[in-house]
């Protein structure tokens, strides 16, 4: 089925610009990959310390079909360029590495004045990257990545459970404290939540009339999610989902990248 698909192209050329955290970039990759096979020309957009983390991930075979391409935020004093990513990076500098990224419009409509792709692929987090692409006349759509992240923070909060096998009141307030510590994450993880939240494998804790988490609130959830009903459709969901990714079928790639290539040849029309 891929060799059907091939032979409708001639090597689209696709930028795919992830955001600048680990979570997000290992999902572009896989893609990526799955594009590649069907001999899509990849571009992947990040900066140099994400990238070297990437060229970790990339098999040899894809060694001239996934090429990197570094993005060079503005030099910040308080955001030099090891901390161009999520990874490791202080709570305090979050806002002003998203900050950084915006600031990165001109460079990153430099690198689309260059490479002349004929399709970006951007992070949902990074809606301003659909607008820079339309003024080169490029397609754009946006990839979901919320999966892996709702994977990482189900994994937190199993950790997190795994410590209470006696409910006492101070591990009830240390488990609480850890959760409050999650939720006063950026505002990405915020919107990953929010999506994990609608997907039916996460709770969303009451806030009250201030917008503040309390913690008699975040207790009462983790009792009812750890040994609740809560939980127990909680991990049902979370077992439908896993079921339904590992069902995806090569087919189904292929019908992907049949509508990326009809996407370009109708923006090519109108150049």
């Amino acid at each position: 089925m891929a060799k059907q698909v091939t032979e409708l192209l001639s090597t689209l050329r696709v930028l795919m610009f992830p955001f600048l955290a680990y979570g997000h970039i290992s999902p572009f990759l896989n893609v990526a990959k799955k594009l590649a096979d069907r001999e899509f020309l990849i571009y992947l957009c990040s900066t140099p310390i994400n990238l070297k983390y990437a060229s970790k991930k990339i098999p040899e075979k894809y060694a001239d079909s996934i090429q990197l391409v570094e993005l060079h935020l503005p030099e910040l004093p308080e955001l030099p360029p090891h901390y161009h990513t999520t990874y490791d990076l202080p709570h305090h500098l979050h806002h002003t590495l998203q900050k950084a990224l915006k600031m990165s419009k001109p460079n990153f409509s430099k690198i689309l004045e260059n490479l002349k792709p004929d399709l970006v692929i951007y992070d949902i987090l990074q809606q301003w990257a659909e607008r820079v692409a339309n003024e080169h006349n490029i397609p754009a759509v946006k990839l979901l990545t919320s999966g892996e992240t709702g994977e990482n923070l189900r994994a937190k909060v199993r950790d997190i459970s795994k410590n209470l096998k006696s409910v006492r009141g101070e591990e009830m307030d240390a488990a609480a404290q850890e959760l409050i510590q999650l939720c006063r994450n950026s505002e990405y993880e915020l919107m990953n939540a929010r999506l994990i939240v609608e997907l039916g494998v996460a709770v969303e804790i009451i806030r009250d009339d201030d917008g503040n988490i309390h913690r008699g609130e975040i207790t009462e959830t983790l009792k009812d999610v750890i040994t609740g009903e809560t939980g127990e459709i909680l991990r049902g969901k979370v077992r439908d989902i896993s079921k339904n990714l590992k069902s995806i079928r090569e087919e189904e790639m292929d019908t992907a990248a049949e509508e990326l290539i009809q996407l370009c040849r109708n923006s090519n029309k109108y150049k």
